[in-house]
């Protein structure tokens, strides 16, 4: 920003990167500021970053779980074909899953 000139100035969300989804949550928008040389301004600005998993659970021979409960999603549920997706604050690095037909696992989450 110039002294002594008027300069607007415009916070939006990042968007998608390789590393998930950022947002912006507070502070956004556009504003106009007039400064005087030397002097700063400061503005708070709080944003959020996600994650979207898409994926497949297979056991052993290759074959879909279709009964199985994840054990550290609660509330994430597998669809048809084993199929699920799952959006997290977190990096994930694996997601365990309850069977009726076996022992619990551990699926790898690779990103």
């Amino acid at each position: 920003m110039e002294g002594y000139n008027a300069t607007e100035v415009t916070i939006e969300d990042a968007g998608v990167s390789s590393q998930g989804m950022a947002g912006v949550k507070a502070g956004g928008g556009s504003r106009c500021y007039f400064l005087t040389p030397g002097h700063l301004l400061v503005h708070n600005i709080s944003a959020s970053m996600s994650r979207l998993y898409v994926g497949r659970v297979l056991d052993k021979d290759g074959r879909p779980l279709l009964d199985a409960q994840p054990l550290n999603h609660p509330f994430l549920s597998l669809g048809p074909s084993g199929r699920f997706s799952l959006q997290s604050e977190h990096k994930e690095s694996s997601l365990w899953l309850l069977s009726k037909k076996q022992d619990p696992a551990l699926s790898d989450v690779s990103t």
